[in-house]
């Protein structure tokens, strides 16, 4: 597997509890600590998907040898890869996974529209879950503009997203006509 490590620390370092970012997508897997370290690995979730709690484990372990953090703070795209018969079985497999490999962290899942979810609140309510990197991503960018406005743009080999950004806010952008990947 393809994997590369880094230490951004100065930049992250804004939390004594030790807290592990994840974002899970069909292909690769992200990590980021609060102590400015990542780590990212190739993953094929359409090949690999029973092997996901394994290779988190060792994700998290590259970050920290003991393997377990405070908290564990999750976003996914993986949910949409063609081994699930839909969203909802995608985001129920992939925080089943996140949950044996905690290891004793309390974990948070991203929801679209900015709140945190338990594993079991958003196993309930999957489509709030599904896909909430790019949201993320960008209320982080509005956060570091800082009442300045600017956009965000996000190319994948799935979709092309644009967000602008305004007092902390993001939105998606009006869809643009030629833009759809199939």
């Amino acid at each position: 597997m393809d994997t590369s490590r880094q230490n951004h620390g100065e930049f992250l370092a804004v939390s004594e509890e030790s807290i592990c970012g994840l974002d899970i997508g069909g292909a690769n897997i992200k990590f980021a600590t609060t102590s400015g370290q990542t780590y990212d690995c190739h993953f094929p979730m359409w090949r690999m998907a029973d092997q996901l709690a394994d290779q988190l484990r060792r994700g998290l372990q590259e970050l920290e040898p003991s393997g377990a953090f405070d908290y564990l703070a999750v976003t996914m795209t993986g949910e949409l890869a063609d081994c699930f018969d839909n969203r909802r079985s995608g985001v129920q497999h992939i925080l089943q996974h996140v949950e044996q490999a905690a290891l004793g962290s309390r974990v948070f899942v991203y929801a679209v529209g900015g709140k945190w979810l338990s594993i079991e609140q958003a196993i309930g309510d999957p489509w709030s879950v599904a896909a909430s990197n790019w949201h993320a991503m960008t209320c982080w960018a509005a956060h570091l503009l800082s009442r300045k406005q600017g956009s965000l743009n996000s190319l994948s080999d799935k979709a092309c997203e644009t967000a602008s950004s305004a007092e902390h806010s993001p939105a998606l952008a009006e869809p643009q006509a030629g833009l759809v990947i199939d």
